[in-house]
């Protein structure tokens, strides 16, 4: 990574809020996770699945991107996949296989679990993709898979799906993998929240700073103290018709699905 690059990464806030609550636990983590509503659950997700990973098993991290989550799983073998397309101010010198997602240069049955978190979205063959990651899988082994719903297009031109649970649970059943459980990443006003903490990062309202800047000043605390308040009566929803995304753990039953 060169220093022009980490420079740029190291003055963008949001980065640096990123790092800090993925790593850090306490009282600023938790006041990030009510503003970044998405992001605490998949880290909540990640963190789950490193507790129930046997140590010494071998994990793969499909879609790694700049490999998030190896400091969760410190006594496993763990391994990255990418394209290295999608981002290109990423650094991606560390991921070991770098392939497409339907041609993992690997043996089959090489995994005990497979993390998958925010990718699923960005693949135009979905199914072809969940094959090879089952083919890869050994036996029992488990998937573990976020996907958005409620979300803006991003990492363009790569975008091209929103997902269901209807959905995840037809494409993961045609890829011979066995649903353990289907969770909804909040309801309508976590949702709520979010968008409305997200509106002063719309780019309409960085082109004219001479009066986006004042709106943004005037707006930002009543948004803060939305977004609190929505955060705290989510579970008024009891449906979730309307979530953030959704997180799956599904598992390979069927050594010879192929």
């Amino acid at each position: 990574m060169n220093n022009q690059y980490k420079l740029r990464r190291d003055k963008n806030f949001k980065w640096f809020c990123f790092k800090l609550y993925n790593r850090k636990k306490g009282f600023i983590s938790s006041i990030i996770d009510i503003f970044d509503v998405s992001r605490a659950y998949i880290r909540k997700f990640i963190e789950n699945a490193a507790k129930y990973t046997k140590e010494g098993s071998k994990v793969l991290d499909v879609g790694a991107g700049e490999i998030t989550w190896e400091y969760l799983f410190p006594n496993c073998e763990y391994y990255t996949q990418d394209n290295c397309l999608s981002e290109k101010n990423w650094d991606y010198s560390k991921i070991d296989y770098k392939s497409d997602i339907i041609n993992i240069p690997t043996q089959s049955n090489s995994f005990d679990a497979i993390i998958m978190t925010e990718v699923l979205e960005h693949l135009s063959e979905p199914v072809l993709a969940l094959k090879e990651l089952n083919r890869i899988l050994k036996n029992n082994g488990k998937l573990y898979l976020t996907v958005p719903q409620g979300w803006a297009e991003h990492e363009q031109p790569y975008d091209f799906f929103r997902y269901t649970s209807f959905g995840l649970e037809y494409i993961l059943e045609k890829a011979n993998f066995k649903i353990i459980s289907i969770e909804k990443r909040g309801g309508y006003f976590k949702y709520i929240g979010m968008r409305l903490w997200r509106f002063t990062q719309l780019p309409c309202m960085t082109r004219n700073k001479l009066f986006t800047i004042p709106l943004r000043i005037i707006v930002t605390p009543f948004f803060i103290i939305i977004s609190i308040t929505c955060y705290l009566i989510d579970d008024w929803d009891k449906e979730k018709e309307l979530t953030l995304g959704y997180q799956v753990i599904a598992k390979k039953e069927n050594e010879n699905v192929f």
